[in-house]
């Protein structure tokens, strides 16, 4: 058994899945990481309440009849539960600083590129993404509800500036503070040593970010902190945390296994007995992550027993989990 050679497993099968660049001398923790932070990005495809900011209504009518047209498609498929991700910027799949500070805020923005008459998001052949539009959208998404929080015309390369998302984060705050307040920082207030209010904008926050240096965004008197920000490395420190708690937790759990191994083997054996199946003369065990569950667990490929480690049970999969 080598758990964290199963993990490793993992992680290489999950960024070849979906595309992410990645190096073969990159270490277990690097892996990770990439992959984690991937996740930030990407846009689970799942049906949502789509709900939209009052300025963004207020702008509708100002913009050109094809973005309006492409923003209304997009909310179709949000809803219906289409995969929308290929209407994200090509850095969803690298560490592209022009949207990262965005990724750290739980923020995406997507090409308003869609035509109406689209029954289906269009990518070119053999590719990934749709074409580029003009305008983007700003939004965050959540399991059951995507927040469409304002709509701008797609910025010159150099204006990297104009990628932060402050402004759409406080347009947040404002129209769902039960949502975007729970980051603020009680008791805490942006001022100097001096007493005098501190303002930062969105080309500080850029020019601090790619430096990496963590920023929290000054907003009516309180300080917020979207996001866990960078690590040391310069990687979201969210993906590092959860990069290091799944890796110890592999550890953890191959320590836990050896020094049970004699009770859980017998309860493998009980349960196949049980339900009349056979009991292998010899176990392939591995640390497999079963996306039924959404957890790692200890399992047996030949007769699909397994150990759970998390709840300290023994039992068998079923047809769903075995994939």
């Amino acid at each position: 058994m080598d758990f964290q050679a199963d993990l490793r497993r993992f992680a290489l099968e999950q960024l070849e899945h979906y595309g992410v660049k990645y190096r073969k001398k990159d270490d277990l923790t690097t892996l990770l990481i990439k992959l984690y932070t991937f996740f930030e990005k990407y846009i689970v495809p799942r049906r949502r309440e789509v709900l939209m900011a009052r300025e963004l209504e207020e702008k509708l009518s100002q913009l050109p009849p094809s973005v309006r047209e492409a923003l209304d498609k997009l909310a179709e498929w949000v809803r219906g539960g289409v995969d929308v991700n290929c209407f994200q910027s090509r850095g969803l799949y690298g560490q592209g600083n022009r949207d990262y500070q965005n990724m750290l805020y739980g923020i995406v923005h997507l090409h308003l590129s869609a035509k109406g008459t689209d029954t289906e998001p269009v990518v070119k052949e053999g590719k990934r993404f749709a074409k580029p539009g003009s305008h983007l959208l700003y939004a965050r998404f959540e399991p059951d509800r995507a927040y469409f929080l304002d709509v701008a015309e797609h910025p010159d390369s150099g204006e990297s500036e104009a990628w932060t998302s402050k402004g759409a984060w406080e347009t947040g705050l404002k129209n769902w503070p039960e949502v975007f307040g729970e980051s603020e920082l009680r008791g805490a207030y942006p001022c100097d040593q001096d007493g005098n209010p501190i303002t930062i904008d969105d080309a500080a926050i850029a020019a601090l970010t790619r430096a990496g240096v963590n920023t929290m965004i000054p907003s009516g008197g309180s300080l917020y902190a979207p996001g866990l920000g960078c690590a040391a490395s310069g990687d979201s420190a969210q993906a590092v945390m959860r990069a290091l708690r799944i890796k110890n937790a592999a550890a953890k759990t191959q320590l836990d296994f050896a020094a049970h191994a004699l009770s859980i083997l017998r309860g493998f054996r009980t349960v196949l007995e049980r339900q009349g199946r056979p009991v292998p003369s010899k176990y392939d065990l591995h640390y497999d992550y079963l996306p039924a569950l959404g957890r790692f667990v200890v399992c047996d490929r030949i007769s699909h027993a397994a150990w759970d480690p998390q709840r300290g049970t023994v039992g068998l999969l079923a047809e769903r989990e075995k994939t």
